[in-house]
């Protein structure tokens, strides 16, 4: 018997997806999930369909973006730059303030200055991701292992009804 799956495009699961689990999980996370699919992976592989991801496809990205750089601006950088500037003048910066000028939460402003005053400031970064995100891409991931058996025949389409149902839709 053969299913017939919907698939999604990559950019289409992805938004889904991460307005799914906004609920789940605290909201800069949300944040971030968002600002990294936008600026990594939908620019590259958001176009196609979900059944054709393989896991050449995703070690082809993580090539890429080890040697095409980094696109997301560092608001780390981007406040350590303003606060160094502002308190070699005198002046004191407050975690709004920072907050309000690498556009983030008031919270992450807050964090970031009492980073800078323990002395904790940022290192420079590489031209691409780090090499430990790279690590972190196992062929032992279920994600990335073939499908067995007689399964749909999208890649994950057996993950994604278990675990997103309502995004994925299988039928026999």
């Amino acid at each position: 018997m053969r299913r017939n799956c919907y698939a999604p495009l990559v950019k289409e699961f992805l938004t889904r997806w991460i307005d799914t689990v906004a609920v789940e999980i605290k909201p800069t996370t949300h944040a971030n999930y968002t600002v990294l699919a936008h600026a990594y992976v939908i620019p590259h592989i958001g176009h196609r369909k979900m059944r054709d991801i393989k896991p050449q496809t995703i070690s082809a990205l993580y090539r890429r973006l080890l040697l095409s750089g980094r696109r997301k601006r560092d608001t780390n950088t981007i406040m350590f730059e303003h606060w160094k500037r502002r308190t070699k003048a005198g002046h004191k910066v407050t975690g709004s303030e920072l907050a309000h000028v690498a556009g983030l939460s008031q919270s992450a402003g807050i964090r970031a200055v009492a980073r800078y005053r323990a002395g904790r400031y940022p290192s420079a970064l590489s031209a691409g991701l780090g090499p430990k995100s790279s690590r972190s891409l196992t062929a032992t991931s279920p994600w990335m292992r073939e499908p067995s058996g007689k399964r749909c025949q999208t890649i994950c389409c057996t993950r994604l009804r278990r675990s997103a149902p309502h995004i994925m839709s299988c039928t026999s």
